[in-house]
C-alpha cells in the first residue's frame, strides 16, 4: 500500500486537498491519503514517516497560521523548514509544497529541494495530473525502500558472520543513511548491534522450526 500524507494547519485544507487526490486516485489502487496538523517540531518528520511508512509528503508553506483545535498549540515551523530537515534525513523522499504561498521568498530558495512546489488553484484545477505524478514518485520510493531494506538484511547478515568487506561497510552506512537510519563510523559498534539483531532473528527460526518438528511428530 502506498500512503500520501497531507499536512496544514487549516482542517479544511488538508481535508479538501485529502478528499481531491481520493476522488482521482486510479481504480482499485491500493493507496491510503491521510492529513494531519502539522506535527510537535521539524525533528519529528522523519520518524513519522519511517514509522507510518509513509511514501510521499504534501504540505503547505505557511504551517502557524491556526493553532490546533484540542491544544491551541501553533506550528513555529514553516514548510521549507521541513523539507530542509527531511533532505538531510530522507535525501529521496519525494515532496511537495500545495500552498497559496508559492512565491515567499524562503520557499522559493528551496525549490530544489522540493519534487514541485503548486499552487493550491492550479493542484485544484490539475488534480489528476497531480496525482498521477504523486502516485509515481510514491511508487518509485518505496520500491526503491524495499530494495535498499533487502540489501541491508543481506549485509547485516554478512556482518555478523563477520564476512563484511571494507567495501560492504561503506555500502552499509550509505544504506543506512538513504534509510534514515543511525549508525557509527566504528565498523566494530556496527557488526556488533547487527550481530545482535542477525541472533534475534535466528532464535525466532530456530523456535519455528522446532515448532514446526513437533507438530509433525504429533502426526
Amino acid at each position: 500500500m502506498l500512503k500520501i500524507l497531507v499536512i496544514d494547519d487549516r482542517k479544511n485544507v488538508r481535508e479538501h486537498i485529502c478528499e481531491l487526490l481520493e476522488t482521482h486516485l486510479p481504480k482499485g489502487a491500493d493507496v491510503e491519503v491521510s492529513g494531519a496538523f502539522p506535527l510537535n517540531d521539524v525533528k519529528s518528520y522523519a520518524s513519522y514517516i519511517r514509522e507510518h511508512d509513509i511514501a510521499a509528503l504534501l504540505l503547505d508553506e505557511r504551517l502557524g497560521e491556526v493553532g490546533d483545535p484540542i491544544t491551541g498549540r501553533k506550528s513555529t515551523y514553516f514548510g521549507h523548514d521541513v523539507v530542509g530537515h527531511l533532505r538531510s534525513r530522507l535525501p529521496d523522499f519525494p515532496v511537495y509544497a500545495v500552498t497559496a504561498f508559492g512565491a515567499d521568498h524562503e520557499l522559493t530558495q528551496k525549490a530544489a529541494d522540493f519534487e514541485d512546489i503548486i499552487d493550491r488553484t492550479d493542484f485544484q484545477n490539475k488534480v489528476q495530473t497531480y496525482t498521477s505524478r504523486i502516485l509515481r514518485a510514491a511508487a518509485r520510493f518505496q520500491d526503491a525502500m524495499n530494495s535498499h531494506l533487502e540489501n541491508l538484511s543481506a549485509l547485516t547478515l554478512k556482518a555478523a558472520e563477520g564476512k563484511l568487506t571494507s567495501e560492504e561497510q561503506k555500502t552499509l552506512e550509505q544504506t543506512r543513511s538513504v534509510l534514515g537510519l543511525p549508525f557509527t563510523s566504528d565498523a566494530e559498534l556496527v557488526a556488533s548491534d547487527l550481530l545482535a539483531n542477525a541472533r534475534a532473528v535466528a532464535f525466532e527460526a530456530e523456535a519455528l522450526i522446532n515448532k514446526l518438528k513437533s507438530d509433525v511428530k504429533k502426526k
